[in-house]
């Protein structure tokens, strides 16, 4: 035989499509919809498969796979606008430290 024992016993891995992965991406999506990339890609290498954020990046751009992130309002800013507005009364105490 003209072939070497590895090559004969070789045995090609399936390699996923880009559907194979929009379909692992939107079930994450349903049960997490504030899931953004970088979240997702941590829960597919949990699961047990390897990509890359940039490609699920990539992926959800490409199918239109938004993450229903909602931002938090400044808490910083609304303390400081109450203070401003004179609604928040607080009183500082100077401390007099004996040296």
């Amino acid at each position: 035989m003209g072939i070497s024992k590895s090559s004969y016993y070789y045995q090609a891995k399936k390699k996923n499509t880009d559907l194979d992965w929009k379909e692992r991406i939107e079930k994450i999506h349903e049960v997490f919809p504030g899931y953004g990339y970088r979240r997702i890609e941590k829960k597919l290498r949990i699961d047990g498969y390897i990509i890359n954020h940039k490609k699920v990046l990539r992926l959800m751009k490409k199918f239109e796979i938004e993450s229903s992130h909602v931002r938090r309002k400044n808490q910083f800013k609304y303390i400081k606008s109450l203070m401003m507005d004179g609604h928040l009364k607080i009183s500082f105490e100077i401390l007099k430290l004996k040296i």
